[in-house]
Formats: C-alpha cells, sequence, structure tokens
C-alpha cells in the first residue's frame, strides 16, 4: 500500500502512513470513549428508570418521529454490509440517547444553556493545554490552526457554543461583574474560534447569534428595538467602509471570511464536491432508500476505495452531516432525521414564546446551527462532541419530557402580552 501524506488526510497527522495504518490508528484511543459510554448508558438507565414516569410522555409529531428515527436506525443493523462496525455505531448510539434523555429529565432549558457553556469553556482549557503542552501553539505561524482534543472544524464546534452560551448568560445575568464575565468568556471563546480556522464554526457562529437574538425579539419588544438598533449600525457601518474603501471593500470582507487559509480551494469547498459528487454517484445511488447501516458506512473497505477514486486522499467521513445519514440509513432515515431537527426548532421556539425560558431560545439557536454546519461536516454524528450531544438532549426535552409546571392534560395558552409569563389552560 502506497505511503499517504499528511496533506492528504483531511486531520491533523505527523508524518506520512499508509492507508491500512491509518484506518488503524483511527480506532486506537476509542477503549477509553467505549468505556464512558457504556458508564453513562448504564447510569442514565437506571436513573430513568427511578425517574418519575408522569413526566415521559410522547409529545406530538417529534417524539413519534424520534421513535421512527430511533427504531429505523436499528433496524438498519439487518441490512448492514459490515455488521459489527454497524453494531458498535447502534450501540453508542443508544447509549447516547439513554444519556442525553437522562440529562434532559434532570436539566431544565436554563440549565442546559449553562451546562453548555461550562463544558465547552473547559473543553477550551483543556484543549489549549494540550496545544502548549506538546509545542504545537504557535498563533504566530500562518498555517497553524487550534485544534487540541479534535480536528480543528471540531473544535470550533464547540468554541461555537460557548460563544453563543457566553453572550445568553451575559444578557440573563442581573449582575454587572457577572455579565462582563460572561461576554469575556466569550469574546476569548471567538479569539480562538477564529485561530482553528474553520469557516463553518464562524458562520454557524454568525447564525446562531443572529436567530437567539430573533427568537428573543420577536416575544420582547425591547430586545426587538435593541436588534433593529444593532441592524442599522451594521448597516450603517458597512455603508461608511464602502464610502472609505470603495468596492474593494467586498473582496478584502471575503479574505479575512476565509480566515486566511491558504491551504484550500473555495470553490471546491476544500476538495468537498468532487467527494460528494463520488459518493453519490457510486454508493448513494446504489442503496438509496436503505442505506450501509447506521454510522457504518466507513468500513476499510470503502476508505480504501474512495482513496483511489479521490487520487490518494484519505477520508473518514463525507464532510457533510446530510449525505453522511444517507450512507448510513438511507434517503428515508436522512429526511426523518432533518425533520425531528425542524420540529425540535419549532418546539422549542413555542416553549420561548409561551414560557420566556431563554434556555428554549439558546436550544432553538443550537439546532438550527446544527442544520447549517451539517451542510459541510458531519456534526450530528460526532458522537464524542459536547454540541451533539446537547443538541440530542434539547430533541429528547423537546419530544419526550414534559416540563415541571405544565399539568397533565394541557396545552400552551398564548400569554395576554408577548413578553409576560404566560397561564396554562385546558385544551379545546
Amino acid at each position: 500500500m502506497a505511503n499517504v501524506s499528511p496533506d492528504n488526510v483531511p486531520f491533523q497527522t505527523e508524518e506520512s502512513a499508509t492507508v491500512v495504518q491509518i484506518v488503524t490508528a483511527s480506532d486506537e484511543g476509542m477503549v477509553g470513549r467505549r468505556i464512558a459510554f457504556i458508564m453513562l448508558g448504564l447510569v442514565s438507565a437506571f436513573c430513568l428508570a427511578t425517574f418519575e414516569r408522569r413526566r415521559l410522555q410522547v409529545r406530538g409529531w417529534l417524539g413519534v418521529l424520534m421513535l421512527v428515527f430511533f427504531c429505523w436506525s436499528v433496524m438498519s443493523l439487518g441490512w448492514a454490509e459490515d455488521t459489527s462496525l454497524a453494531l458498535r455505531k447502534v450501540l453508542i448510539f443508544v447509549l447516547l440517547w439513554l444519556g442525553a434523555a437522562w440529562t434532559a429529565s434532570r436539566l431544565s432549558a436554563m440549565n442546559l444553556l449553562r451546562f453548555g457553556f461550562i463544558s465547552n469553556i473547559l473543553t477550551l482549557l483543556t484543549c489549549l493545554a494540550i496545544e502548549i503542552g506538546f509545542g504545537r501553539f504557535r498563533p504566530w505561524v500562518g498555517s497553524f490552526r487550534f485544534a487540541g482534543l479534535y480536528h480543528p472544524n471540531e473544535t470550533g464546534q464547540c468554541l461555537l457554543v460557548a460563544t453563543v452560551a457566553g453572550c445568553a448568560l451575559a444578557s440573563l445575568s442581573g449582575r454587572f461583574v457577572s455579565s462582563v464575565g460572561y461576554i469575556a468568556a466569550a469574546c476569548i471563546s471567538f479569539a480562538f474560534l477564529l485561530l482553528t480556522g474553520s469557516r463553518t464554526a464562524l458562520l454557524s457562529t454568525l447564525v446562531a447569534l443572529a436567530v437567539y437574538w430573533i427568537v428573543i425579539a420577536c416575544a420582547n419588544p425591547r430586545a426587538l428595538r435593541a436588534l433593529l438598533i444593532c441592524g442599522a449600525a451594521g448597516v450603517f457601518v458597512a455603508g461608511l467602509g464602502y464610502l472609505l474603501v470603495g468596492p474593494d471593500l467586498v473582496t478584502h470582507a471575503g479574505t479575512a471570511l476565509q480566515l486566511n487559509r491558504a491551504d484550500s480551494d473555495v470553490s471546491t469547498l476544500t476538495g468537498r464536491t468532487p467527494l460528494w459528487h463520488a459518493l453519490i454517484g457510486h454508493y448513494i445511488s446504489a442503496r438509496p432508500w436503505l442505506g450501509y447501516g447506521y454510522g457504518s458506512f466507513w468500513s476499510t473497505k470503502h476508505i480504501v476505495a474512495m482513496s483511489l477514486l479521490q487520487k490518494g486522499t484519505v477520508y473518514f467521513h463525507s464532510h457533510s452531516g446530510y449525505l453522511e445519514m444517507a450512507l448510513g440509513i438511507g434517503i428515508v432515515g436522512a429526511v426523518v432525521h432533518v425533520l425531528t431537527l425542524l420540529l425540535g426548532v419549532k418546539g422549542l421556539f413555542a416553549e420561548y414564546r409561551w414560557t420566556g425560558n431563554q434556555g428554549s431560545a439558546f436550544g432553538s439557536a443550537l439546532l438550527i446551527t446544527l442544520l447549517v454546519s451539517m451542510f459541510t461536516e458531519p456534526t450530528n454524528m460526532s458522537s464524542y462532541l459536547m454540541p451533539t450531544f446537547l443538541d440530542m438532549a434539547f430533541l429528547m426535552r423537546c419530544a419526550f419530557i414534559r416540563p415541571d409546571d405544565v399539568p397533565a392534560g394541557v396545552r400552551w395558552a398564548a400569554p395576554a402580552a408577548a413578553w409576560a409569563r404566560p397561564q396554562w389552560a385546558p385544551s379545546l
């Protein structure tokens, strides 16, 4: 097997290796993760068994589709090409489901927001310690990308959550010192996000912040006025910049959005579009409805085949959450998955409208961010990332966990004022 250079592997590696060696290396260090997943699943199952059952219910179409998605993913073991790989992926999926359900049952939406902030700030500190400890933290070098525990794109997703959650908590804090602290943490997280060089994470962060404040503004006239003022200020700054710089402003803005990365071709989304064409033409078209088994398409056989199709470039995923889901459980499963995310956004938005809980607004922004990032990264399949776990917890909360202050058999009634705390009324 010919050697593969580090430039032909879409993750950080220090030296050349054969495809088989890279595939083998990708499985190393997974024992700890498997033990962690098993412990998470066992603890979650025990806690759910003792949970107050009246709060567990299938809440509308989202709950139904979540159960359909779960059953379809497990059933994919029956038609998977690599049964052993599919079995491992499905087991991790089931354990994560249990963990997300337990977390959603124990934490309110606001506590999920705080949990997301704290956990991802700790991820930032851990990544920074690793980069410094191994002598890799060299931001003054032009090709530097901040990574730490994960690939820079994945680290960027964690910093995205820390940034947005920090901004959300700053707006909620009633004390000046706390607000300044949250804003400082959000700014530091955003600065390190820029160092990752992840354009997907940068775009997703901007989308998440915009969605969060739009959701808040829809139920709060003061927030709406603040949003309009910020929008007007942005238009003014852009217009002033155009007057001072001229038509070159667009060119400069485009260069800035590339995050100073000269190692990629924007026209092909850093080699993604040829990969997508190959996957759709050779594999998805061959098994469009059922796929190759949940999370099990990237077996050694397919990794080697794709490295030959892509002239030696080795991939371990499709660089698209939508394609990754279609490869695993077919178009049917992918459509159900997207519908659950859309219904989750709708449910969390409605929950914020009727309860005023800004943790729900944060959850809706987080799910929209997932839908955006899935275009170029399989963030929905990254079981080891905290943002993915948070997405699952918010979905579980919307699908199966009835809030504490909602009596059985009632639905939300619109408040007298859009920003007032609502009253609960029986279903009509």
